[in-house]
């Protein structure tokens, strides 16, 4: 990039595209996406607006390219994953050709679209074919890499972080439950009378330890209600914060309602074992012992 003053600036990542490519589905969230009857128009990428807050729509920004200054128009900014991938742009591949020094029919990077979808290895396969295809036609290849194998690349690095947070989710359940066992005996021992009125009369031991159950049970159903409703601000905020952090934009966030089960479904057998202890304490207690009891 030139600046203002005439002196080199930040590099770009330039990238020119045949025009009505499929292949690109950019998330805009400014402006408009490249049209082919663009010329020197250019969409540029999220982190323009971190290092360059005062570029909008409709300003003109000045490149180098093969020695020579050109001047593109920003018709829009898109998001682009990754902090690493620094600053970049996107332009048609017909104005790009155009330019002066510019050899026409060069690429870098060629995608190869399968006429179905394929798994893991029919895609390894298809890149082994058409490797040996191309070398075959005496084309050097630099590197192959399979759409599954980025796909797996980036879902084993949010895999190590989401069992992170899985297992400390799981410490804090465990946790709580045993807090939930304390809580139920001390509960027992302050209505140590109670349960003795309530023997006197003809309570049985199976409606004791079930009375102190269905107490634990409605405690952790509160629990997971409450939890429920605080997962909403707490995970848009851990969310934003990840996400800022690893690729310097925020997320869209997404919940599934599968999860709310699983944790409804773990919360209640939790309640349930963390008040079985104090269940058992409330049937031992004699009726003579907890009406003397002081």
């Amino acid at each position: 990039m030139i600046n203002a003053d005439g002196s080199q600036g930040n590099n770009l990542s330039f990238v020119a595209v045949p025009n009505k490519s499929t292949l690109i589905k950019p998330i805009m969230i400014g402006g408009r996406w490249l049209d082919p009857r663009d010329q020197n128009a250019i969409a540029l990428n999220d982190g323009f607006n971190t290092q360059y807050p005062n570029l909008k729509v409709g300003d003109t920004i000045t490149l180098k390219l093969n020695n020579k200054n050109e001047k593109f128009v920003v018709v829009g900014f898109f998001k682009l994953a990754g902090q690493l991938a620094g600053l970049s742009g996107y332009v048609n591949l017909d104005y790009f050709n155009s330019l002066p020094g510019q050899a026409p029919n060069r690429s870098a990077v060629y995608r190869v679209v399968a006429k179905s979808t394929l798994d893991s290895s029919a895609q390894k396969d298809l890149a082994t074919n058409v490797q040996s295809l191309l070398e075959a036609n005496k084309f050097k290849i630099g590197s192959i890499t399979t759409g599954s194998h980025i796909n797996d690349e980036a879902a084993n690095g949010f895999g190590i972080l989401t069992t992170f947070l899985l297992i400390l989710a799981i410490l804090i359940a465990l946790v709580g439950s045993i807090g939930l066992t304390g809580t139920m005996s001390m509960n027992i021992m302050e209505r140590t009378r109670e349960i003795g009125i309530m023997r006197s009369i003809g309570a049985s031991d199976r409606e004791l330890t079930r009375m102190v159950l269905i107490e634990g049970l409605i405690v952790g159903w509160l629990s997971w209600l409450l939890g429920a409703i605080l997962s909403f601000p707490i995970s848009a905020i851990l969310s934003n914060s990840i996400t800022l952090s690893l690729f310097g934009s925020q997320s869209s966030l997404g919940f599934s309602a599968t999860g709310f089960i699983i944790w409804f479904v773990l919360v209640s057998i939790l309640s349930v074992a963390a008040s079985i202890t104090p269940a058992r304490s409330a049937t031992r207690l004699t009726i003579r012992e907890v009406l003397s009891y002081e």
